[in-house]
């Protein structure tokens, strides 16, 4: 009798550990192929089968013994392996893992410029009436202050503004503060360019410092370059996994791609 108790409760306890591992890695599976890492995610999915297969059958007593081990041997000796050969078949062997689109993405973003003044303002982030991200900008050294959206400026008369105790405007008609709780649930307000004067727009720094930028490269989808509009400089793919200067084929711009 002592020896069934014994054994029912080995074998909930088992039951009860393998429970808890596959919750585990079926939460590591679901976000592994949510961010489109489909190696990882089928892996993490073999292994949850392997596991209960293993440990809720009776197909082999010494496999429940290897399994462990050949499941960490995959991951970091034999993944390795195949990832290290698969990416010296790329041409220079740089390691790049971004597709095209992403590092032409990465390359168009990094490429600004701050303007020749290092210019700064305080800012607030709230919304417009339409629902539209928008800064209510201060420029406390001109006391002036406007509304800055990805699409418009709009001017605000100092008298129309409600200030904080260092000068900074707070409150403006049309313009909804957003909280700093609401504001840390996403990062979207961060990404936009905000409107500021004719090829210059603002950046968020941090959630009240905006910093003013020029965009100095585009990418032409047409033509299939990226253009330097500061400089007039051409940037074509090489062939190679990089965008290369037309001339100098040597200046290249990074990251680059697989290839």
């Amino acid at each position: 009798m002592s020896g069934f108790v014994r054994g029912n409760f080995a074998f909930m306890g088992k039951v009860a550990l393998l429970a808890i591992v596959t919750a585990i890695l079926a939460l590591l599976t679901e976000h592994a192929f949510v961010q489109k890492e489909y190696a990882i995610g089928s892996f993490l999915l073999f292994a949850i089968l392997a596991l209960n297969f293993t440990y809720l059958t009776k197909f082999s007593i010494p496999l429940k013994f290897f399994v462990p081990g050949i499941l960490f041997f995959i991951a970091f000796v034999i993944a390795p392996i195949i990832f290290t050969l698969s990416m010296s078949t790329y041409h220079y062997q740089t390691g790049n893992i971004l597709g095209k689109g992403e590092a032409t993405q990465q390359v168009v973003t990094l490429g600004a410029e701050p303007d020749a003044n290092g210019t700064t303002f305080d800012i607030n982030v709230g919304e417009t009436p339409s629902g539209d991200f928008a800064i209510l900008v201060s420029d406390i050294a001109n006391n002036k202050f406007f509304i800055s959206t990805k699409d418009a400026r709009t001017e605000v008369p100092a008298s129309s503004v409600t200030l904080d105790e260092n000068g900074v405007a707070t409150a403006a008609p049309g313009f909804t503060l957003i909280s700093a709780e609401t504001l840390s649930k996403s990062d979207d307000y961060s990404r936009i360019h905000y409107k500021y004067q004719d090829k210059f727009y603002i950046g968020i720094e941090g959630q009240n410092v905006g910093a003013v930028f020029q965009q100095s490269l585009t990418y032409d989808k047409a033509a299939g370059v990226i253009k330097n509009v500061v400089t007039g400089d051409t940037y074509k793919d090489n062939g190679r996994g990089n965008w290369a200067k037309v001339g100098a084929p040597d200046e290249m711009l990074t990251p680059g791609w697989r290839a």
